[in-house]
């Protein structure tokens, strides 16, 4: 599917993490799934990315090197106000399940501490309801 614009969060690992997208890959596919997205498929497009085919488009997570970080990058398929909620979601399954640090939202700069970022959004996420944007400490 051919995609325009789309909303980009990062979540930073833990010093020393191994990053393993066979592990991520199946943590996406029940996230989206999850959230309404069924999932049509999802193949590795190269050595450090996966895409998931859903029925609004295409979400991507791909694994990169910025400084002494390893960063995943979780794309959304659209830069609307409306995919940022599942996108959250989505990034909230990722933070409990890897050795996450910080997530960086998207198009922020914004770091947001593992802790805080699942205190913040555990009670939305539960009840599958809006988040509210993370002001700046």
């Amino acid at each position: 599917m051919t995609q325009g614009f789309t909303s980009t969060a990062r979540l930073v690992f833990a010093a020393r993490s191994i990053v393993v997208l066979d592990e991520i890959q199946q943590i996406m596919r029940d996230a989206l799934t999850h959230n309404d997205f069924s999932v049509a498929d999802c193949d590795r497009t190269d050595t450090v990315t996966l895409r998931f085919a859903t029925c609004t488009g295409d979400w991507t997570v791909s694994v990169h090197h910025e400084a002494d970080e390893a960063m995943l990058h979780v794309s959304a398929p659209s830069d609307e106000q409306a995919v940022l909620t599942p996108l959250a979601h989505v990034l909230f399954a990722l933070v409990e399940a890897l050795p996450v640090s910080h997530v960086i939202w998207a198009g922020t700069d914004l770091r947001l501490p593992r802790d805080r970022f699942i205190t913040e959004l555990k009670p939305a996420c539960a009840a599958q309801g809006p988040v509210a944007p993370a002001e700046p400490e």
